[in-house]
């Protein structure tokens, strides 16, 4: 579940916080786009955090920890200008 639906471009802090009983990751792509960025392996109760710079536009995210993206695990985040 995301905190902000949206956030503005630019320089971004994103947080993986990880409340479940297992591990989970966060993958992060633009769409339309090629590159992914990617969170590590995060134990449950264990946060992880990236910083990076965004461009406008819509973003998928989703867990790529076995089928957890199947099971809703995913997410879209609006980057505007």
């Amino acid at each position: 579940m995301l905190s902000r639906a949206s956030v503005k471009g630019g320089r971004v802090t994103i947080q993986l916080q990880n409340d479940g009983q297992d591990v989970h990751d966060l993958r992060l792509r633009r769409i339309g786009g090629m590159r992914t960025y990617s969170f590590p392996l995060t134990s449950p109760g264990a946060r992880s955090t990236l910083s990076l710079r965004l461009l406008p536009g819509r973003y998928r995210l989703w867990c790529s920890v076995a089928d957890h993206s199947q099971l809703g695990m995913r997410a879209v985040l609006r980057v505007r200008r």
